[in-house]
């Protein structure tokens, strides 16, 4: 096990929103410690991710959990990540504490690309309560979203985690209700021996994530 550790690969796919955003910096504590195990990081949606766990393509994917049963992989919780309502600097919608989803009618929207679990979500409780967006812009990531809220086009909902991570732009960021149920785990392929090196970056990840979204969740 300290052989792989001192020589170990690596292959980690994950979804954007996890991705781009706190995964490099978990990578880069792992690789600190363990130096001599290599990783490669490759950004896919979650159901390729899935897919590619499924069969045997990579050795740790990152994804949002679907509703398909994939008996080929093994999944472990990670971490929820509810949605929150993004909107620019001294939109009419931050004067409330929480935004609704009936506040989106008649509004500019700014949506994520329609596989996204997020999306698909959001647009079904929309049509079951008859809420009319006014779809302005489609984006597949949550972190162009933001930019383009930020720019002005709308409004948009997005996971907490790429909104936090974008605090520094002319945005406001409200709790949106209700709950969608996104949450993401750590997949790996079922009927393999995780090596050494995989186990412990698991469990590097599980941790590192939880303390992050320990502060995200309290400012």
């Amino acid at each position: 096990e300290i052989r792989e550790l001192r020589s170990g690969r690596l292959n980690i796919s994950a979804l954007p929103a996890f991705g781009l955003t706190l995964l490099p910096s978990i990578i880069a504590s792992f690789t600190k410690q363990y130096p001599d195990v290599s990783v490669t990081l490759d950004i896919r949606s979650s159901s390729t991710i899935i897919q590619r766990a499924g069969r045997n393509q990579l050795d740790i994917g990152v994804a949002a959990e679907v509703n398909d049963d994939t008996p080929s992989v093994v999944r472990r919780a990670l971490v929820a990540t509810p949605p929150v309502c993004v909107m620019p600097k001294g939109h009419p919608l931050s004067k409330l504490s929480v935004v609704q989803a009936d506040d989106l009618d008649g509004l500019n929207f700014v949506s994520l690309g329609v596989g996204d679990p997020m999306r698909k979500q959001l647009d079904e409780l929309c049509e079951s309560r008859g809420i009319n967006r006014s779809l302005k812009v489609e984006a597949a990531l949550s972190n162009t979203c933001i930019n383009l809220v930020a720019d002005g086009v709308g409004v948009t909902v997005v996971d907490r985690l790429s909104a936090w991570m974008a605090k520094d732009l002319p945005i406001e960021v409200r709790d949106f209700q209700p709950h969608l149920d996104i949450n993401l785990s750590v997949y790996r392929p079922w009927g393999t021996i995780a090596s050494s090196a995989a186990d412990t970056f698991i469990e590097h990840l599980i941790q590192s994530t939880r303390e992050y979204m320990n502060v995200v969740d309290r400012e």
